[in-house]
């Protein structure tokens, strides 16, 4: 696995450290950061440990990181992994799944994971206004979710028509599918919270672009849609 634990360790703690500096700068303690990992970052030995003592070293509350794993990368989870992200959870680490409902997952895999929220890939939420088949996708992952505790929610919304079907349909929070800008270590995200890849790769489709010198970091819109 070479250096990939300790790019995985680098990049987290950079985040963590940020999202620390922006609260204190900004005054925004309720401000989270969602950092996506791969199910094999799971599986190495010793990962709570780590994410244990950058949560001490950054001094950052459990509950202000927030861990994505792709609905694929779910699938893929074993006993063992379960176990991890039970771990992590207990400690009061959200637990996201990303892009779900475009891998294969079964209601086995959902209920397995101790997830908090499960957030509908964009490829859905942007042709749902125009296509009846996405919408319902949208509505049925919705209800699912919610009859199993999770909060839901939606990626890639891109007009206020999209805001007010979401709402009808019992989303919880909206990120918008706008290119956002690089945030620098000075600023402020422009609408909250922000994200970053572990691993630091740049994965934005059709870049082509291999692991950069730092992480992908950018603000996210979270607004209520009740």
């Amino acid at each position: 696995m070479g250096l990939m634990p300790a790019i995985c360790d680098w990049t987290l703690e950079l985040a963590c450290r940020q999202l620390v500096a922006w609260r204190r700068r900004f005054d925004r303690r309720h401000w989270t950061m969602s950092v996506n990992v791969d199910s094999q970052h799971l599986t190495e030995r010793g990962f709570v440990r780590r994410v244990d003592e950058v949560l001490r070293r950054t001094g950052l509350e459990p509950n202000g990181l927030i861990l994505e794993i792709t609905e694929t990368a779910m699938m893929s989870t074993s006993r063992q992994t379960t176990a991890v992200l039970q771990e992590l959870r207990d400690r009061g680490i959200g637990l996201h799944i990303d892009d779900f409902g475009t891998g294969y997952a079964t209601l086995t895999y959902l209920h397995q994971v101790p997830a908090r929220a499960v957030k509908i890939d964009a490829s859905f939420v942007t042709e749902m206004l125009v296509d009846e088949r996405h919408r319902e996708i949208v509505r049925g992952i919705s209800s699912l979710a919610h009859n199993l505790g999770l909060e839901v929610i939606a990626e890639g919304i891109e007009t206020p028509p999209h805001v007010r079907a979401l709402r009808d349909l019992g989303c919880d929070l909206q990120r918008p599918a706008t290119d956002r800008p690089r945030v620098r270590p000075g600023e402020a995200p422009a609408n909250g919270p922000g994200r970053v890849c572990c691993g630091a790769v740049d994965s934005s489709p059709g870049t082509g672009r291999g692991p950069q010198t730092g992480p992908k970091l950018a603000p996210v819109t979270r607004r209520s849609l009740g």
